[in-house]
């Protein structure tokens, strides 16, 4: 056998050896190529939030909830009931520049008959109590879904102090609708405090009065 013949005889199993790796490289080249890129994994759902409730915070901050708990924060806003109201409701009688106001209790309810939005008289329920100290006032629900303050609060130190007594928050006025400044209007000038009521964000929609000054206004 000639020298050339040995070498193509050598060349062309090397040859067809790696045409074959070639071929079996492209196809294997060409599927991943072909492959569909993976679905994107679908987004995570946010749980749906609900309010915690001050248990939930105590598990984590013991001492901040003892220290709130019957503190006058606490206290400041409460469902009115035979623990939480601290105003003489035995039909107790206030009367205050041609306005007769009448304190009472019917079917576990707190009532007071007072001049309503109209000029008229009218009986109205207490729905919760603002504040404990020096002065407890109470939110009336009125139309529109507004709760507003009476003009008269409940004084709530000892006897001793001048306490223990009704009181009107503007002494010195003579208020009727449709003026602003009656217990029932929906504007009044802001007065300074530094009061909690003085803080409460515009969405609550609640006219409040701020202890022994003028009524402030929170818009509906």
């Amino acid at each position: 056998m000639s020298a050339v013949r040995w070498k193509s005889a050598i060349t062309w199993p090397v040859a067809c050896a790696a045409l074959v790796a070639l071929s079996v490289l492209a196809a294997t080249l060409g599927c991943q190529r072909s492959e569909a890129p993976p679905a994107p994994s679908a987004p995570a759902v946010a749980p749906e939030l609900t309010f915690a409730g001050a248990a939930q915070c105590a598990g984590c901050h013991a001492k901040e909830a003892e220290a709130h708990r019957g503190s006058d924060h606490a206290l400041a806003m409460q469902p009115a009931n035979q623990q939480t109201v601290l105003g003489d409701f035995r039909d107790a009688v206030f009367r205050h520049r041609g306005v007769t106001s009448t304190f009472s209790r019917r079917d576990g309810k707190f009532l007071v008959r007072t001049d309503g939005p109209d000029g008229k008289p009218g009986e109205f329920e207490i729905a919760y109590t603002f504040g404990v100290k020096p002065l407890q006032q109470y939110l009336i629900p009125l139309a529109g879904g507004r709760l507003q303050a009476l003009g008269l609060a409940w004084d709530t130190r000892p006897k001793s102090e001048g306490g223990q007594r009704w009181m009107h928050l503007l002494p010195g006025e003579t208020l009727r609708p449709p003026d602003p400044l009656h217990w029932t209007g929906r504007t009044a000038p802001p007065a300074p405090s530094e009061s909690l009521a003085s803080r409460l964000r515009q969405d609550f929609g609640i006219v409040v009065v701020v202890p022994g000054r003028l009524y402030r206004r929170i818009v509906a």
